[in-house]
């Protein structure tokens, strides 16, 4: 329903998409896949997503710290805490993956 509602947005990946849109559900009960496939990725997928939603708390309106070691905020500003740009290899990986 989550994909529905426009409330998450999945990376493309041909084999999760073909996963997931190969899914039956049996006997009212039970989501499977056919004979020769598998469900494994739309599985860790939805355990992901099923996850996130139920650890995260309800009171959405928290105040998060940023702790960087031996530094308090103040001394490192937000940006210089963001990680370093992707190096050209890991940027092809993950357009080959289809993440970027």
């Amino acid at each position: 329903m989550l994909v529905y509602e426009d409330r998450v947005v999945l990376p493309y990946i041909p084999l999760l998409l073909k996963e997931l849109t190969e899914l039956k559900v049996v006997n009212d009960k039970k989501v499977d896949h056919p004979r020769k496939s598998s469900k494994d990725l739309s599985d860790a997928m939805c355990g992901a997503v099923f996850n996130s939603i139920s650890r995260t708390p309800r009171d959405i309106n928290q105040e998060i710290d940023i702790h960087v070691p031996g530094r308090t905020y103040e001394e490192k500003p937000m940006q210089d805490a963001l990680p370093p740009p992707l190096t050209e290899d890991a940027e092809d990986y993950l357009k080959g993956v289809g993440l970027l």
